[in-house]
């Protein structure tokens, strides 16, 4: 015996509020994830970034203390070598 129209339609309307409702529940608990992570990115980026300009710094302070050997290494070796070109 078929159901009569009401039933179907009510059956199809408590379907349709039970997806609204599981849907609405993943939309927040996506929306709760979303926000925590988005904290969770933003502490580990926190306490990266003075790495970064750790590391800037420490570069660059190596490399003004390497072109200054690189000087004085250069400034003895042409001494060295114009001393021998001298006494040939």
């Amino acid at each position: 015996m078929a159901e009569p129209q009401s039933e179907i339609r009510n059956d199809w309307k408590r379907e349709i509020e039970e997806y609204r409702g599981e849907l609405r529940a993943l939309a927040d608990e996506l929306r709760v994830k979303v926000h925590l992570a988005g904290m969770d990115a933003r502490s580990a980026w926190d306490q990266l970034e003075p790495r970064f300009f750790d590391f800037e710094q420490r570069a660059g302070a190596a490399a003004q203390a390497t072109a200054k050997e690189l000087r004085i290494a250069a400034r003895e070796l042409k001494a060295h070598a114009n001393r021998i070109r001298d006494s040939l």
